[in-house]
């Protein structure tokens, strides 16, 4: 009987080269909720050099951590580095979304707090973005209910230029 091959780094970034496509992302997926060593190699990817391989390695990470949020925690420290540098949009966007399914370190709450709030401060930042910062506010506000305040006062602040998207989710989180 024939032992399947394991999958390797270098494997895992020409599937994430070979195709743009719905199948191929699920195929990624599967990929490394195989073999969760390569879980690791794919944060390091939204740090490369080559903007398409970040982009794919980006959208990966943002549909695997909704099935496997825990695969989140221990990448927390580079992860937040990450989106704090600034980089792709996707990967800002798919680490937020990810962190809407987890429960933070309490070491860490001020620091995504911070982050959240340059985001839904930056004008530029993208819709998704400032949608899924207010999403991950919320949830903290349910343990640091003074967030919930900062974030009603934000709003009232900037209400009047605020996409579909961020009073949508300000409304579901019931701060409108």
């Amino acid at each position: 009987m024939m032992r399947a091959k394991k999958s390797t780094i270098a494997d895992l970034k020409k599937e994430l080269l070979s195709d743009y496509s719905v199948l191929n992302n699920k195929r990624v997926c599967k990929l490394i909720s195989g073999n969760k060593t390569l879980f690791p190699a794919l944060v390091r990817m939204l740090s490369d050099n080559d903007t398409k391989l970040v982009k794919r390695a980006a959208w990966v990470f943002g549909t695997l951590v909704k099935e496997y949020p825990e695969m989140m925690q221990p990448q927390l420290d580079l992860l937040l580095h990450l989106i704090s540098q600034g980089g792709h949009v996707s990967v800002r966007r798919n680490v937020l979304r990810g962190l809407q399914f987890i429960s933070i370190p309490e070491k860490y709450i001020v620091r995504v707090i911070d982050i959240c709030f340059d985001f839904l401060n930056q004008h530029e930042e993208p819709p998704a973005v400032k949608a899924f910062s207010v999403t991950v506010l919320s949830n903290i506000s349910c343990e640091y209910p003074e967030v919930k305040n900062e974030l009603r006062a934000w709003f009232d602040r900037q209400a009047e230029g605020s996409s579909k998207a961020v009073i949508k989710r300000m409304e579901k989180a019931g701060l409108i």
